[in-house]
């Protein structure tokens, strides 16, 4: 995805499919797709067995909602109904299956590249 709304990214790529059948069909998407892709794309580089290989993600997640915590409330117009909202940062161990951190910032506030860095500093590894 390169940052626009889903509407203009199946547009820009041409895709016949609707916004709701991308977006139910990406949730069938293994885990393991990734892994292969991944190894594929980098698959002249050497890998060490020492180290894991790791993705990183931010996903927006809806709360319940709540129109007096002002930290996760959003209004979009006067007449639409609030919706509270965070973004989770996590850190996902491909080989294990497992996630090994995660970072929830104020949506108002998101900077992945900040998280990740927290994240990878925190590490054992």
């Amino acid at each position: 995805m390169g940052g626009n709304t889903l509407a203009k990214e199946l547009l820009d790529l041409d895709l016949p499919v609707s916004q709701s059948a991308f977006v139910q069909r990406r949730y069938q998407i293994k885990h393991q797709a990734f892994k292969t892709l991944f190894r594929d794309i980098t698959s002249k580089i050497p890998i060490s067995d020492n180290l894991p290989i790791l993705a990183v993600d931010g996903s927006d997640v809806i709360l319940p909602r709540n129109r007096f915590d002002k930290t996760t409330s959003f209004q979009t117009g006067p007449h639409h109904t609030p919706y509270n909202l965070i973004h989770i940062n996590a850190l996902y161990n491909l080989e294990q299956e497992m996630y090994h951190d995660l970072r929830i910032q104020d949506n108002r506030e998101v900077d992945e590249r900040a998280a990740f860095i927290d994240m990878m500093e925190s590490c054992p590894f």
